[in-house]
């Protein structure tokens, strides 16, 4: 797989698992914006957008202790070598790509 794929891959199977997998607030939206492989496919950060963003620093730390959680759910997405290592990152104005 071409690293554009497994970073699409990636961004789309933490979403699903979001939408299946956690319970969060009511109120509260985790919307996965992009995932980054590092070429040597040890880690993958995974951009998160949080609604309200009062409530970020408290999901992205959810998620960082679930880490292991969302590795064993995409090893069935991820086909072929190892699972990188997830790193769960707040998408701020800064981070994100210009268009």
């Amino acid at each position: 797989m071409r690293p554009e794929q497994i970073n699409e891959t990636i961004q789309r199977a933490v979403n699903e698992i979001f939408l299946r997998e956690l319970e969060h607030d009511e109120g509260v939206l985790v919307t996965v914006t992009r995932a980054e492989v590092s070429k040597d496919h040890e880690t993958a950060r995974v951009f998160v957008q949080v609604f309200p963003e009062t409530a970020a620093p408290r999901v992205v730390q959810q998620l960082r202790g679930k880490r292991h959680f969302f590795s064993v759910l995409l090893r069935d997405h991820v086909r072929g070598g190892t699972m990188p290592e997830l790193v769960f990152v707040r998408e701020t104005p800064e981070l994100a790509p210009s268009l």
